[in-house]
């Protein structure tokens, strides 16, 4: 999980970044709209910090899709105390400006404690350094997110469920596109290819074996 740093000025906005990575936060920060193309939309994102000018639409629309997709939790940073906020915004977390780095630190920490106790368990599937969560169909290896097209996804989900057997391509063919007409051995493959590529390249460990005659599985 990260935080994703939403503030319009720019020195403001890597201050925050380096003092909560040194804290030991995972931080992605946007500044113009131009950044929107940085952040990929399998990123999962525990806590929006964002600041109240923020008036750019296309962060905006981010920050309030990531909210609604993800459930993550939104930090108004804010030049006054904010008093009786609309029935929709009671999820909203408010800081006044300008705060002690140290306060605004503890606070998150509250925010993310409290959004562990409310959130129902979730269904994640570990093996080794690998962890997918099911619920928010992303998936990381190590403390890198890995950035996966939705059948990437479905194939990894798939794999890790069968984890032990080997699977074929023509079974993978008909549990993932549920379908063999037009979905060929080679088509499949070359997903894997690319499937194996994101989650084992670079890595000494490879978690996604592969028998030439047979298919494919995940190391236990």
């Amino acid at each position: 999980m990260k935080i994703l740093v939403i503030y319009p000025e720019i020195k403001t906005a890597r201050s925050l970044e380096k003092g909560l990575v040194e804290k030991g936060f995972q931080v992605d920060v946007l500044i113009t709209d131009q950044d929107v193309t940085s952040i990929h939309e399998r990123t999962c994102y525990q806590l929006i910090i964002q600041d109240e000018m923020v008036v750019s639409h296309e962060l905006l629309k981010l920050s309030s899709g990531i909210r609604e997709s993800q459930g993550a939790s939104v930090l108004i940073l804010c030049e006054v105390e904010r008093g009786g906020t609309p029935q929709d915004l009671k999820s909203y977390h408010y800081l006044v400006k300008p705060f002690d780095f140290h306060s605004l630190v503890d606070l998150i920490k509250q925010i993310l404690e409290s959004g562990r106790e409310q959130v129902p368990e979730k269904h994640v599937l570990i093996t080794h350094d690998l962890v997918i969560d099911v619920d928010m169909r992303c998936a990381r290896r190590g403390e890198s997110d890995l950035l996966l097209t939705p059948k990437e996804f479905d194939l990894l989900q798939y794999l890790f469920e069968k984890r032990g057997a080997i699977v074929s391509l023509s079974e993978l063919a008909s549990r993932v596109w549920r379908r063999t007409v037009g979905v060929d051995n080679e088509f499949v493959k070359q997903y894997m290819s690319y499937l194996c590529k994101k989650v084992d390249g670079g890595h000494s460990e490879k978690l996604i074996g592969v028998t030439a005659q047979f298919g494919y599985f995940i190391q236990l």
